[in-house]
């Protein structure tokens, strides 16, 4: 669900700063998400009020906001290989733990950056690490990168005979533009 989210109301504490050394969970991650939404000089927090309806436009993916939010509020985050289906709380669904991996790294959240790196280091296998470990995340986040290499560097031979590897290739060669079959090659000499 990739597409233009729009944040009609927001609770009163994306208005109220906070009084003491307590920073609310919700208020940073709205005050960090938001931010580029304001012109300079704007202030978010006075034009922001409990009663207001103001339209936030992001580009992010409501499920992992709503996720991120959750998480800073429990300190739980569920991750899964089949996204979209409801985790234990009910109206919100398992996300990508590398779309859950690339905004906490953004926000700087390491701890929850931590908890997706090893979920994805988990749930490695010979079948998916094909795609994951040439996709952006792979190739540009270094800690999930370094997993990734790790465990297809380790199973390389395993990798190279499943169909999942030849398939990726040969829909490389079919759909791929030169610039991503050369990065994607260039990465593979790279790792063997």
């Amino acid at each position: 669900m990739k597409s233009d989210v729009y944040i009609h109301t927001l609770s009163s504490y994306a208005h109220a700063q906070p009084t003491t050394e307590e920073v609310l969970p919700h208020y940073t991650i709205l005050t960090i998400v938001f931010s580029s939404s304001f012109s300079e000089g704007d202030d978010a927090t006075t034009r922001l009020s409990a009663n207001s309806q103001r339209v936030i436009k992001m580009m992010e993916d409501v499920d992992v906001v709503h996720t991120i939010l959750d998480y800073l509020c429990t300190n739980e985050v569920t991750f899964g290989t089949l996204v979209g289906v409801e985790t234990h709380n009910p109206g919100l669904p398992i996300c990508s733990a590398e779309e859950i991996y690339k905004l906490a790294h953004r926000l700087e959240l390491e701890d929850l950056q931590r908890k997706a790196c090893l979920f994805l280091k988990e749930s490695c296998t010979t079948r998916n690490i094909t795609e994951r470990v040439f996709s952006e995340i792979g190739m540009f986040y270094e800690d999930v990168k370094k997993v990734y290499q790790e465990y297809f560097q380790a199973h390389s031979k395993e990798i190279q005979q499943t169909t999942a590897f030849k398939e990726y290739f040969e829909r490389l060669e079919a759909e791929g533009d030169m610039e991503d079959m050369v990065r994607i090659f260039k990465r593979f000499r790279e790792l063997v």
